[in-house]
């Protein structure tokens, strides 16, 4: 709705107007602006359709037309109308409501910015109203305050917190009513702290939340408890040891019963019962105790109750017996039962022979109870009394039966090396201890540690004897009778020496066995291997051979009591003659060569090579046990022959070779030195072809005949093949020395250190190693000496400079005749 009205704002602004008019300032034409806002206001929860109006002024003169008018919210989307005005009279206001509605239900501030836009407008200064802010508060909640709780009169403290509220804690209340009528206190923060009330109080807060109406929380009260009263316990009381029972009751207390607890030690520590009610019924209980009951009233600490005591009496204790158990034999036994660790007095003692079924009374308070020859078994016990009547433990008198050893299966003989059998224990009485063993005749025995009725025995090596002990409880033990098990020793056929070869040629012999165990029952033979054998008759310990063909196996059969047969054998190799085969071949062969020679066609063995060097007059041994001899570098006419021997038949010799050697006539010519630049004639004779190397520097490599050119001093090998095809190697050593007049030696040395003739230099020293060279100063004394002369003399003697002169030398090279001599000058400066 579009309303004009006149404001103080407007009255004033009007008066400033007319003053600028009457002071002679021309009035602004089209100049529309903005003087204030009227809505919307900040507000509780103010809503999504809130109106919006602006106050427009007129500061020009009258206008009739259009123009916009906008608002931004939170410097949003601009919201624009268009106004029409005819006329908009100058220095008037005209109240503008937007037809656009704002959304300012989310609590925020807001902030408004409004402007119009007039074309044409001369004074746009204001045209534009800012910051105009606008709060919208959500409603205040009091939130919950907690929490409610007892307390204990007097004795309380603690903090009650306010959560859950919006807005800000005006202050809190207080009411000791009910309700009914509330006391401020001043406090504006969540927390509010309470300490020794002494009646019910409720609490709560009071919270406003800015433009919205203040709310009140939620109430939380504080009830008060009385404090906890233990009250007393009546019942205490004497009884006797178990069985026993009663009745405690609890009264004047205060509060709820959390718990009763009794102590064994006298209060030193206390055990719950787990009761909560007022009475507490004991039943058989062992001991003196106290007991107690835990009281709490609310939120009150707990208060304990007096004590009370039920006092136990030990009473009878009917004690221990000794010994609990124990056996007699039969017939004739005694023994006595004493008593222990009672509590009270020995009234009587009892027996039963019937397992405690039925009792005898008898006469008798002491501590010992004798018996006599029993013939059944005697339960016996111990009457103890005091408050009560008690009986001991019960001490058993159990009778034991004579044993009777039994009888044992029959005696046997087995074989040490494998036997194994088993004996029977039958007719005892009693209980099987043990088995025992004697090696010895029964002069000593062994445990077996073998409790069953019968024994197993596996490969024992030797004659044993068996018994068993048969006991029964506490009688003596009884042995059973004895039985012998023999044992043979393994058959053994020994062993047997006789020759392991023999020739077939004429062969004879004796095979002798020793360290038999048992009889030889027979020998035998095989010609098979073993496969099948021929009986020979002969029970004796030897057995003769004589003329063997062929490799032949014997055995000698022995036997011992019940074991079986042993046999022992032995091989006898025949060997057939030695065959010595034949040598390969005589020949004629180059002197220092080197071949072989081989045995071919032979039977047995290379026992060894022999060589003659001259014609066969004597041999050497050469050492060697194969069929193929090697030599090398042979020199003289040498004769070779073998031995071969097979088994332990005669050795034999094969043919002899015979080795010639050809005679060689070849050389060369001798070794010779060269100076550099300059040839020489070296040559080889004695053979039909020729092979020099290196060839490089030779005129021909293949002629007898060469020309030498080296460079540099080299050893010549030829290889000399003469008309028996025989090759030779021979060397020729040319030795390359450098020409006297290359050599060119320095007459001057001056020591400025320029790096000039700084030392004496001998052009061409290095090709002659060893030159000796003497320096002599003009009074004939040696002033430098050198063997070999490297051109690093600097003009000094012992270190230290010469005088600048005139010197004498002499240079003496090593493998030359001619001295060179001559003069040097030395200059410092």
């Amino acid at each position: 709705m579009n309303t004009n009205f006149y404001s103080p704002i407007l009255q004033k602004k009007a008066i400033l107007i007319v003053l600028l008019i009457l002071g002679g300032n021309s009035i602004f034409s089209q100049d529309i602006g903005i003087l204030s806002h009227s809505s919307p206001n900040s507000g509780c929860e103010l809503s999504n359709s809130e109106l919006v109006t602006v106050n427009l002024f007129n500061f020009g003169t009258a206008y009739s037309g259009s123009f916009d008018v906008s608002y931004v919210i939170n410097g949003g989307t601009p919201v624009t109308e268009t106004i029409t005005l005819t006329p908009f009279p100058g220095t008037t206001s005209y109240a503008y409501t937007f037809t656009a509605l704002a959304d300012l239900s989310t609590a925020n501030t807001y902030n408004f910015t409004f402007y119009t836009n007039l074309i044409g407008d001369v004074n746009t200064s204001n045209d534009t109203l800012n910051n105009i802010v606008v709060v919208s508060d959500t409603l205040s909640i009091g939130g919950m305050v907690t929490t409610s709780q007892s307390v204990c009169l007097g004795i309380n403290s603690g903090t009650l917190n306010l959560t859950s509220f919006i807005g800000n804690i005006q202050f809190w209340e207080s009411s000791i009513n009910g309700g009914s009528s509330w006391s401020n206190i001043v406090n504006t923060t969540s927390s509010e702290n309470y300490n020794n009330i002494a009646q019910d109080t409720w609490y709560r807060a009071i919270v406003l939340n800015g433009f919205c109406p203040q709310d009140t929380s939620t109430v939380a009260i504080l009830s008060i408890d009385s404090l906890s009263i233990g009250g007393n316990i009546a019942g205490s009381t004497t009884v006797c040891v178990p069985p026993n029972n009663g009745v405690l009751n609890l009264s004047n207390e205060r509060g709820t019963i959390t718990d009763w607890e009794f102590s064994s030690d006298g209060g030193g520590s206390w055990i719950s019962l787990s009761n909560t009610t007022n009475t507490y019924n004991y039943i058989n209980q062992p001991s003196t105790y106290l007991y107690r009951a835990l009281i709490k009233n609310g939120s009150c600490s707990t208060e304990i109750s007096d004590t009370a005591q039920v006092t136990v009496l030990s009473g009878a204790v009917g004690g221990t017996t000794s010994p609990a158990n124990q056996s007699v034999c039969s017939g004739t036994n005694s023994g006595n039962i004493t008593l222990s660790a009672q509590l009270g007095n020995i009234t009587s003692w009892e027996s039963s022979i019937n397992n405690g079924v039925s009792w005898t009374s008898i006469a008798n308070t002491t501590n010992n109870q004798p018996f006599l020859n029993l013939a059944q078994e005697t339960w016996y016990r111990a009457i103890v009394s005091d408050c009560n009547i008690d009986s001991s433990s019960i001490a058993i008198v159990m009778i034991d039966t004579n044993p009777i050893g039994g009888v044992l299966s029959a005696n046997t003989t087995v074989c040490a090396t494998s036997n194994s059998g088993t004996i029977t224990l039958s007719g005892e009485i009693g209980t099987i201890l043990d088995w025992e063993s004697s090696i010895n005749g029964g002069t000593t025995w062994n445990p077996l540690s073998n409790t069953t009725n019968s024994y197993n025995y596996n490969n024992i090596s030797t004659t044993t004897m068996l018994r068993v002990i048969v006991g029964n409880g506490s009688c003596a033990s009884m042995f059973s009778d004895t039985v012998t098990i023999t044992v043979d020793n393994a058959a053994n056929a020994g062993s047997i020496t006789a020759p392991s070869n023999v020739c077939v040629i004429g062969n004879n012999g004796t095979l002798v066995t020793s360290g038999v165990i048992g009889s030889v029952i027979d020998w035998e033979f095989s010609n098979n291997g073993g496969s099948s054998w021929t009986s020979l008759g002969n029970p004796t310990s030897t057995n003769s051979f004589n003329n063997l063909t062929q490799t032949t196996l014997f055995q000698v059969i022995a036997n011992n009591g019940v074991c079986p047969n042993d046999t022992s054998q032995y091989t006898i190799a025949v060997d057939n003659i030695t065959i010595p085969g034949t040598l390969f071949a005589s020949d004629t062969v180059c002197a220092l060569s080197s071949g072989f020679v081989y045995l071919n066609g032979y039977q047995g063995s290379v026992i060894d090579w022999e060589e003659s060097n001259n014609n066969g007059i004597s041999w050497n041994s050469v050492g060697l046990f194969t069929d193929t001899l090697n030599y090398s570098n042979i020199s003289t006419q040498t004769l070779y022959r073998s031995f071969i021997q097979n088994g332990v038949c005669p050795n034999d010799t094969a043919n002899i070779i015979t080795l010639d050697i050809y005679m060689s006539n070849v050389g060369v010519s001798n070794d010779t030195t060269i100076e550099l630049g300059t040839s020489t004639t070296i040559s080889a004779y004695g053979g039909l072809f020729y092979s020099w190397t290196p060839s490089s520097s030779l005129n021909s490599s293949s002629n007898a005949v060469t020309i030498a050119t080296p460079s540099v001093t080299t050893d010549y090998t030829v290889l000399i093949v003469d008309s028996n095809g025989c090759t030779y190697q021979e060397n020729v050593m040319v030795s390359v020395t450098q020409a006297l007049s290359e050599l060119v030696i320095a007459d001057l040395i001056t020591t400025n250190g320029d790096g000039f003739n700084d030392t004496w230099n001998i052009i061409g020293i290095e090709n002659y190693p060893d030159t000796k060279v003497l320096v002599f100063n003009t009074t004939g004394n040696t002033v430098y000496e050198s063997l070999d002369y490297n051109n690093e003399w600097d003009g000094t003697w012992n270190g230290n400079p010469l005088p600048d002169g005139t010197y004498y030398y002499i240079v003496e090279i090593k493998e030359e005749t001619t001295i060179r001599k001559g003069f040097i000058t030395i200059v410092s400066k």
